[in-house]
């Protein structure tokens, strides 16, 4: 705190030495300002004496430019009471000043373009004719006025500019303090909220290394190590299969279609839920018996490449592939089984998903405050860092001033 209050000391201390030089460079420019406001507020009264005439006492019985002639008074009235002239004169309140107005006669012009037409009745040419003349008369000036700010006093106004400058960035410590103070009234809220999460992690934790699923997630990849290499040995292999069904179709044979399809989409799964190997080794040899058909349309080479792998497989790997296939399968299906009696995977998914829940809901308990801090912050650095290059051209002294915020609170769950 310390460090904002001595930023803020030493930029009041600018800003009256800025102000004295404004005074100084600025008074000629801002007295013509003024007159030249005070001309456009006579004209503005102007109008609204003539817009007296435009009045009327409306009834049910009233005719219908009556009521367009009560509506040209009342948009005049509208926008002389929401005119303000600037209590102090610089360039921001002068922009906003002529902005108003603008935005004021945008409304106003509506009104008329569609209304002072319509008026025809000889009653009306006198009042439309003094609010032409009037109103003519006002834009005239506001016209000058505003050539007068865009080519003599924005131009000269860079000193008053750092002023204001200041001025804004001393306004927004205030907001920073609040801010920061509603912020923390969060505290105790998103504690309760960091404790429930704590508790939800340690539980999950135990979930996750509970003995059954670390056992679980050990046979996963030794089924998916199985099935890999299973894919690989029998890669020749399938590619036959593919064949054979075929052959088995055209030529009617009695052969286990279901267990070709079986082989052909997942070999390891087949092999190891197998009750034993004589199906396996009927179908293997009977494949061996007729790969040199000519409708399988294999090459030499990928004939005895397919025979080998299949005396080899017959021979003796067969066996240790169902076996190796078999264990891991058994076991799988036991540890599935047993997480599926404690839940573990319906356990661990439902604390992941309350912990996103409570990480969320934390964070809206102080979002909007949060963010509110994190753009005040990004507007006091912008602004000092464009003080500080204002008063090294103004004033050219080498400044630089230290801006230190408060340390944002360790509860906050992603700051």
């Amino acid at each position: 705190m310390d460090n904002i209050d001595n930023l803020l000391t030493l930029l009041s201390k600018y800003q009256d030495r800025i102000e004295i030089i404004a005074n100084n460079e600025m008074s000629k420019l801002r007295n013509n300002t003024e007159k030249k406001i005070k001309n456009l507020e006579n004209r503005l009264n102007a109008i609204n004496e003539v817009s007296i005439a435009f009045k009327e006492n409306i009834s049910e019985d009233s005719n219908v430019m009556d009521k367009y002639s009560q509506n040209i008074y009342e948009s005049i009235q509208d926008m002389v009471t929401k005119t303000e002239i600037p209590s102090i004169i610089n360039l921001k309140n002068i922009n906003q000043y002529l902005d108003n107005i603008r935005s004021s006669l945008i409304e106003l012009d509506k009104i008329l373009i569609k209304y002072i037409k319509l008026l025809k009745d000889r009653k009306y040419g006198k009042r439309v004719k003094s609010l032409d003349k009037s109103y003519k008369r006002f834009l005239k000036d506001l016209l000058s006025i505003e050539n007068f700010v865009k080519n003599d006093y924005a131009p000269s106004a860079k000193v008053e500019t750092i002023s204001i400058n200041i001025q804004e960035t001393i306004e927004l410590f205030p907001k920073y303090e609040q801010i920061f103070h509603d912020l923390n009234q969060h505290k105790e809220e998103v504690n309760l909220k960091q404790l429930e999460l704590k508790n939800l992690n340690e539980e999950l934790v135990q979930l996750v290394n509970h003995p059954t699923k670390l056992n679980y997630d050990k046979i996963l990849i030794d089924y998916q190590n199985m099935q890999r290499e299973l894919d690989h040995k029998f890669s020749n292999i399938r590619k036959v299969l593919r064949k054979y069904q075929k052959f088995v179709i055209k030529n009617k044979l009695n052969t286990d279609k279901k267990l070709i399809s079986d082989l052909i989409t997942d070999v390891g799964s087949t092999i190891g839920l197998q009750l034993n190997l004589s199906s396996l080794n009927n179908l293997l040899s009977d494949i061996s018996k007729v790969i040199d058909d000519p409708s399988f349309n294999l090459s030499r080479d990928k004939r005895n490449i397919v025979s080998a792998e299949i005396n080899e497989l017959l021979d003796h790997k067969l066996n240790d592939y169902y076996k190796n296939a078999k264990e891991i399968m058994n076991s799988k299906n036991e540890l599935e089984t047993e997480l599926y009696t404690l839940e573990l995977e319906n356990k661990i998914t439902t604390i992941n998903q309350n912990i996103i829940a409570i990480n969320r809901d934390t964070e809206r308990i102080y979002s909007r405050e949060y963010r509110s801090l994190l753009d005040v912050e990004a507007n006091i650095r912008k602004n000092i860092s464009e003080i500080e290059n204002e008063i090294r051209e103004t004033l050219r002294e080498n400044i630089i001033l230290e801006l230190k915020f408060k340390t944002h609170p360790n509860w906050l769950i992603n700051d």
